[in-house]
């Protein structure tokens, strides 16, 4: 990916979704990520896929394996104001927050949650400088005209038409456009803005099902998450980086997070 830079193809402060499957990692430039809305392909041999919804800032990966089956996915349109997924074998619709299948033949089945990050590219190669790098040719008027627009609406968290009316009465506890961690492991549904997590220094512990976890924000803004005792770089609880709206829509009945005096945590069994 260096040598991409190099070119000027990317530039370091580009943001890349990270996705990690066997110990193998693939990124993809964000903003081609507003075009596509789904990467699918394989890592260590295996297959992975990867969602991004420019609007609610979800980015999530998936193993697209249902009972030794692969499925292949496209967006298909927008639910709760996020874009909905749909395999293209049964044509079931698939919830991209949580990989849950929510309508269709496949109904209550669930795909296996993937580690995806969101960072720069700058920091992408500091991490790993032998990173690889899926780039999508792009025509002139969409990389020049249609992308640059609709990272322009999400970024400004601006809903494009008939986004609104998709979605059913908001959680008034935050504005909708309130960036932020979505914990989802089945121990806790929680929230922790980005704002709070600035003003609580960065960094903030909490515990789940007995493990302490933290979630720390860089200097661009963008989370990471890990556990104390983290038995390696892909042993971390299950989150994604999203919108207030998206992830109380999925999960009406979240926690949020609150920031309490020093070291105080809030605990989930």
């Amino acid at each position: 990916m260096k040598h991409v830079i190099g070119r000027g193809d990317i530039k370091e402060n580009d943001t890349l979704l990270v996705i990690c499957r066997g110990g193998e990692r693939l990124a993809f430039l964000m903003y081609q990520m507003t075009y596509h809305h789904v990467a699918q392909g394989t890592l260590a041999g295996e297959p992975f896929m990867i969602s991004y919804c420019a609007i609610c800032h979800a980015g999530t990966g998936f193993v697209p394996v249902i009972k030794g089956r692969e499925y292949h996915f496209h967006c298909a349109g927008v639910y709760n104001g996020s874009a909905i997924l749909q395999d293209r074998e049964t044509q079931s619709f698939w919830n991209p927050v949580t990989g849950e299948c929510m309508h269709g033949p496949l109904k209550g089945e669930r795909m296996e949650m993937l580690l995806l990050g969101q960072m720069t590219a700058g920091q992408a190669l500091e991490r790993w400088p032998d990173l690889r790098l899926a780039l999508s040719k792009q025509p002139a008027w969409r990389k020049y005209i249609l992308l640059p627009f609709m990272n322009f609406v999400g970024r400004f968290g601006i809903y494009p038409p008939t986004f609104k009316s998709t979605m059913p009465k908001r959680d008034p506890r935050f504005p909708d456009m309130t960036s932020g961690v979505g914990i989802m492991a089945d121990g806790l549904k929680k929230f922790y803005p980005i704002e709070e997590l600035e003003k609580s220094g960065g960094e903030v512990t909490d515990v789940l099902n007995h493990r302490p976890f933290i979630i720390s924000v860089d200097e661009d803004g963008f989370p990471d998450v890990w556990y104390e005792d983290a038995e390696g770089p892909d042993d971390v609880p299950p989150y994604v980086y999203t919108r207030w709206y998206a992830f109380s829509l999925t999960f009406p009945d979240c926690k949020v997070f609150e920031p309490r005096s020093e070291g105080e945590t809030e605990a989930a069994s």
